[in-house]
């Protein structure tokens, strides 16, 4: 049996060390490119959301390259996710290519140790799976810390390149380490590679807050690079999304801070109520924060035919209203047009900067 798993941003890092401990063969599909969107949107079904159809390019990829067994997260709410596994599972086996799904269900740790188990898979043990979920958190929590060192050097370093250059090595390090001790001693190490970058603290940049459907905001072939494009731009982007929030979310502790989503739709509570699904009241309630923080801006991305990133869209205007804050929204298919994206952008930073002027003026009554 050889596994695989689609693309998450980089947590095919955590998930591969997961395998190893536990014992499983393993295959991680090549880098989400333009070529996986284009086969998995031939076997999707045409109104189906974007992640759908990249999931599927890539689990087609990882199958040419041998898995024959697909692990799969269950959804949670009223979301399409929750049927994407069944959904790839159907369409395969339409097409003749005899694949094992295993369902995992990502809020009951024991049922996805017994779908695994029931899988019998030759090295796998109990001890194995906890040492491999142990690990596979640690990385998750080591790849969120290096994702937030790369967003607040960019905008302040006096060469971006040494930026991406540290957040590259941070990554190998990260997934070299095969022992905890190995993934601490990469977080130490890290520290140190940022804290070496040479800045320019009087930099002043905007502020923008990048809120969405989780899958968007994390993988970046599929948002275009957003956050290093608004860097080039002269932007400080925050999310509150990463891989190892939603592991918090979905083992229910991410429960304290004004930035856990306990308190993000807490927040949302006045605007939206009842939960749409998906992220639409964690981005509602980000949305708040980020306004009563000062923040200059919001960008807004979810997939074409998302519907709580639809309602969330709804909503949010009246938050952009209420608050005062702009908020640019970007509703992405595989048609969208990379140059559209670009100018939309630049035209949105570009206003961004024109009102904080203005505002700035007002204030020293100029």
């Amino acid at each position: 049996m050889i596994i695989t798993f689609p693309h998450f941003g980089y947590a095919y890092i955590a998930f591969s060390a997961a395998a190893e401990s536990i014992g499983l063969e393993y295959v991680v599909p090549e880098k989400t490119g333009s070529r996986d969107i284009e086969e998995g949107s031939k076997l999707s079904p045409e109104t189906i959301c974007l992640p759908f159809k990249v999931n599927m390019g890539n689990i087609l990829n990882a199958i040419k390259r041998g898995a024959d067994t697909i692990t799969f997260a269950g959804g949670v709410g009223p979301c399409r996710f929750g049927y994407y596994g069944r959904g790839i599972e159907a369409i395969l086996r339409d097409r003749g290519i005899n694949v094992k799904v295993l369902h995992l269900n990502q809020r009951d740790i024991p049922d996805a140790y017994r779908v695994l188990k029931e899988a019998r898979c030759p090295k796998f043990s109990f001890i194995n799976f906890v040492r491999g979920f142990i690990i596979m958190w640690q990385k998750a929590k080591a790849i969120s810390q290096l994702e937030n060192m790369k967003r607040k050097s960019m905008p302040y370093a006096l060469r971006r390149s040494d930026v991406k250059r540290a957040f590259e090595a941070g990554l190998q390090r990260i997934d070299d380490a095969s022992s905890l001790r190995e993934v601490l001693r990469a977080r130490k190490e890290n520290r140190k590679s940022f804290g070496k970058i040479a800045k320019d603290a009087a930099k002043k940049p905007l502020k923008i807050g990048l809120i969405g459907e989780i899958f968007m905001i994390l993988e970046p072939h599929v948002n275009m690079g957003i956050e290093d494009k608004l860097a080039e731009m002269g932007a400080e982007v925050h999310t509150v999304f990463s891989l190892h929030k939603w592991m918090k979310y979905i083992f229910h502790v991410d429960l304290f801070g004004k930035r856990s989503f306990r308190n993000l739709s807490r927040l949302a509570g006045p605007y939206l109520s009842e939960n749409a699904g998906g992220e639409s009241r964690n981005n509602v309630g980000s949305a708040i924060l980020y306004a009563g923080e000062g923040y200059d801006g919001i960008i807004h991305m979810y997939p074409f035919t998302c519907m709580p990133g639809l309602v969330g869209h709804t909503v949010l205007n009246r938050v952009s209203r209420d608050l005062d804050i702009p908020i640019l929204h970007f509703s992405i298919d595989e048609h969208f047009s990379e140059v559209g994206f670009d100018t939309r952008l630049e035209a949105f930073v570009d206003m961004l900067k024109n009102r904080k002027e203005r505002q700035n003026a007002a204030l020293s009554g100029n």
